[in-house]
C-alpha cells in the first residue's frame, strides 16, 4: 500500500523542514519513505496523511535510516502515540456472544465422526 504523507520536522542543524513523499512500506505501527531531509535515529517528525484532503496522523521516530549521502535518503518511521487516523491503525475489537453447538439450529452443528 503507497500512501501520500506530509512529513514535518526539524533536522539535526535545526533547520526546520516540511515535505511530501509517499510510503513504501506500511504497517499498523509505521512505514517506510523517501525524505530529502537529513534525519538521525531517534528524530521525530509529524506525519499527516495527504490522500483526499489532509488529515492529522501523529508523530513517529525515526528507527532506521538507510541510503545515507544520496540526495533522497529511506527512512523506517515508528509512531510514538496512538495513531487512530492511520489507515492501518488497530482499533478495539467487540466480540458477540456466541451460543454452544448445542443450542444452534440442527443446519449449524457439526456431524460427530
Amino acid at each position: 500500500m503507497r500512501l501520500g504523507l506530509r512529513l514535518r520536522g526539524t533536522e539535526p542543524s535545526g533547520k526546520a523542514f516540511e515535505e511530501i513523499t509517499t510510503t513504501e512500506n506500511v504497517g499498523a505501527e509505521g512505514f517506510m519513505c523517501n525524505c530529502m531531509s537529513s534525519l538521525v535515529k531517534g528524530s521525530i517528525v509529524e506525519v499527516i496523511l495527504s490522500s483526499r484532503g489532509e488529515h492529522y496522523v501523529g508523530q513517529a521516530r525515526v528507527v532506521r535510516k538507510e541510503s545515507s549521502g544520496v540526495p533522497w535518503q529511506r527512512y523506517g518511521f515508528q509512531f510514538v502515540e496512538e495513531t487512530l487516523a492511520w489507515p492501518l491503525a488497530v482499533e478495539e475489537c467487540h466480540f458477540a456472544v456466541v451460543k454452544p453447538f448445542s443450542r444452534l439450529p440442527q443446519s449449524f452443528q457439526r456431524n460427530p465422526i
